[in-house]
Parts: C-alpha cells; sequence; structure tokens
C-alpha cells in the first residue's frame, strides 16, 4: 500500500509513528511538533527504502531480518528506536535545521553496536495492538475528513444551482 498512487499506506504509517511516539516518549513528541518536524520529513526514505537510503547495509540486512520475521510493523519499531536512540540529542536541538542534521548525519553514522541494540529493542516492543488501534484512528479520521468535503461540495453545488436560477 506504501507505493499506490496515493502512498495511503505510507500516511497511515506516517500517523502510526507519530502516535506512538506521542505515546510512548511525549517529551520526543513535542520537541519534535515545537519544531514543526512532520515525520514526513525524515521517515518517508525510511519507510520506502526500508532504510536503505540513509544507513548501512549491515543495519539494513538486520532490519529486513526483522521485517521478515514480524512483518510490516517493524519498520515503524525500528524508527521509533532510531528515534529514542538520539533522543537526548534531539531534544537539545533549538531549530528545525540541527534537528534534521541530527536526523540525517548523526543516526545514520550511530556505531554498528548501536545499531544492533536499536534492532534488538525494537524486536522487543509490542505494540502491534496499539498500531492496530492507530490504524483504525486513521481510517475513522479520513472517513469523517470525506464526509466533510463532500458536505462542503454539496453545499458548493447547491450554492452554484441557487445562483444559476437567481440570475435566468
Amino acid at each position: 500500500e506504501m507505493f499506490h498512487p496515493y502512498m495511503g499506506g505510507l500516511q497511515v504509517a506516517m500517523y502510526q509513528l507519530t502516535r506512538l511516539l506521542a505515546e510512548t516518549h511525549p517529551n520526543l513528541y513535542r520537541q519534535l511538533d515545537r519544531l514543526d518536524v512532520d515525520p514526513s520529513l525524515y521517515a518517508t526514505p525510511w519507510f520506502l527504502t526500508l532504510f536503505a537510503a540513509h544507513f548501512p547495509l549491515g543495519f539494513v540486512a538486520r532490519v529486513f531480518d526483522l521485517l521478515f520475521f514480524e512483518g510490516a510493523e517493524a519498520i515503524i519499531k525500528v524508527s521509533i528506536c532510531l528515534l529514542v536512540e538520539c533522543e537526548m540529542e534531539l531534544l537539545a536541538c533549538e531549530s528545525l535545521e540541527e534537528l534534521m542534521a541530527v536526523l540525517k548525519t548523526s543516526l545514520p553514522g550511530l556505531s554498528s553496536a548501536k545499531l544492533e541494540d536499536v534492532v534488538v529493542q525494537a524486536a522487543s516492543l509490542s505494540v502491534g495492538r496499539q498500531l492496530h488501534t492507530y490504524r483504525v484512528e486513521y481510517t475513522v479520521l479520513q472517513e469523517e475528513e470525506a464526509s466533510k468535503k463532500s458536505g462542503v461540495e454539496r453545499a458548493k453545488e447547491q450554492t452554484q444551482v441557487t445562483n444559476s436560477f437567481t440570475y435566468e
């Protein structure tokens, strides 16, 4: 679903990552929110390339192991654990630029031992129930948004029909 035309699976994964981060690491979530760091800025290449775009091959191979063993939720679990691994650095950032430098340079530059710790920590997380709940939340929110849009579109159509009758 991540590669469908509207990338619906990617949108769901971003929502799940954000919600899980907010619930499990609120200080880190607030820091990212304060600096207007949307997960699409850093997690899109992680999710679409399974971390291969920025991280060493050994780490990527371990992520694939986890992915084959646990399924797609492994990607979100690894993402959370990566963010937590550099939490102190991220919390110390004063600007979007500083924070993005940490995410794009410091994080992929972690030692192989620390990256292995990230994989081990990700494997130990049990968040399947939460991720399922977030998927349902996202679906409900999207349906509500679509319903609002269709209501607005119907109102516009009504206005156009009413206006065409008044001018005739």
